[in-house]
């Protein structure tokens, strides 16, 4: 995957402030999540082909399992003994170090997770990555889930167009292109057949799933979602002195997705399509996480009126590598970072300049670590 640096003199300058040790380990942290790429491993090669063939047997009164197939399973033994000794060295270097460790930690498990894409060890590995918690925000995510999935199905607001179709103004393509033309980021769009979700953002890129009908409301919400929500935070990273803000601190992706939510609640967008649409992901994950089959999902699905071949296109999604089902995080996510933005509004910029957890900003602000101004944040105001 291309990444694409901005401001890499002084990103390094800026980072040359950090002891040896975490230089170290935040050049080989961001190796190591390169290398793991578990989301392109948990994603099936044959998807489309998969989902069109489960329709047609279901519409022949047959049952067929859903044969998804992915890249090899790459051997990462001796990247998990890396992250495995750099845990331990700087895990003792005050709360900086931990901050490192705790990283490192989830990277390795990530790299046992992409070891074993597709195997029956899968689904119990993601469990470790992703499963239900206990804390008041789960529970309330659950009831949430149940009552907006059975709103009835809105109405578009206008006409579908496709995701990747640069000729239409309202498609997904153009509505990001507008907002990183209008912002000047060195973020390029690109279409991927393959993905999963309708975009997703890494350093530097969004990728777009191709061939996808959106309401024009939707391309403008994950315009804002990915850009403001994701390749934001990453490219303000850069100007900060740690760099921990830029290769991620441990469950930095759960409340980046629940900042992304809550931007888009600000905008306006948060509408009752988008929260059955969130509350019928999260039913799902919650099914397939408890041991449900694509038929299982799909049933479940239908009793919200939600149709089959949209529902079978959750479920791959959902269960992508065996039962990743990092779609339990969102609200969950939502929830907790709202009340703590609520609580503490001073905890946002944080999230709002790098890869950070809301437990991670709070460790960084108690160890006495300032904020940087980037220069996108003069860019973004006007």
């Amino acid at each position: 995957m291309e990444r694409i640096e901005m401001a890499g003199a002084e990103s390094k300058q800026a980072w040359a402030s950090e002891p040896p040790a975490f230089r170290a380990a935040h050049a080989q942290i961001a190796r190591a999540e390169r290398e793991i790429d578990l989301p392109r491993r948990c994603r099936p090669r044959n998807s489309r082909e998969q989902v069109l063939r489960w329709l047609a047997a279901r519409g022949r009164g047959e049952r067929v399992a859903l044969a998804l197939e992915h890249a090899p399973a790459p051997d990462l033994a001796r990247l998990r003994s890396e992250l495995e000794r750099l845990r331990r060295s700087v895990e003792p270097e005050g709360p900086l170090g931990g901050l490192y460790a705790a990283r490192a930690g989830e990277l390795a498990l990530d790299a046992e997770l992409a070891e074993n894409v597709s195997t029956p060890a899968f689904a119990a590995l993601a469990r470790r990555r992703h499963a239900e918690g206990r804390e008041p925000e789960w529970a309330a995510a659950r009831a949430l889930a149940g009552s907006w999935s059975q709103a009835a199905a809105a109405a578009d607001a206008g006409p579908p167009s496709r995701s990747d179709d640069a000729s239409c103004p309202n498609s997904l393509v153009r509505a990001l292109e507008r907002e990183i033309g209008r912002l000047r980021l060195p973020v390029r769009v690109e279409i991927l057949a393959s993905l999963s979700t309708r975009a997703a953002t890494a350093d530097g890129v969004i990728y777009v799933q191709s061939g996808v009908l959106l309401g024009p409301r939707e391309g403008v919400r994950i315009a804002l979602h990915e850009v403001h929500g994701h390749a934001l935070p990453r490219l303000r990273a850069r100007a900060q002195g740690v760099g921990l803000f830029w290769v991620g601190a441990e469950r930095a992706s759960d409340d980046e997705e629940g900042r992304a939510l809550l931007l888009e609640e600000r905008a306006a967008l948060f509408d009752a399509e988008r929260r059955r649409e969130l509350g019928l992901r999260h039913l799902a994950a919650l099914a397939v996480a408890e041991g449900a089959s694509a038929d299982d999902c799909v049933r479940l699905l239908e009793t919200f009126d939600f149709p089959p071949e949209r529902a079978i296109e959750l479920y791959v999604r959902v269960a992508r590598g065996g039962g990743l089902c990092r779609e339990l995080e969102y609200l969950p996510a939502w929830l907790r970072v709202s009340a703590a933005f609520a609580r503490d509004p001073g905890l946002e910029p944080w999230l709002a300049h790098g890869r950070l957890s809301l437990a991670a900003a709070r460790t960084l602000k108690s160890a006495g670590v300032a904020l940087r101004p980037a220069c996108l944040d003069a860019i973004e105001a006007r």
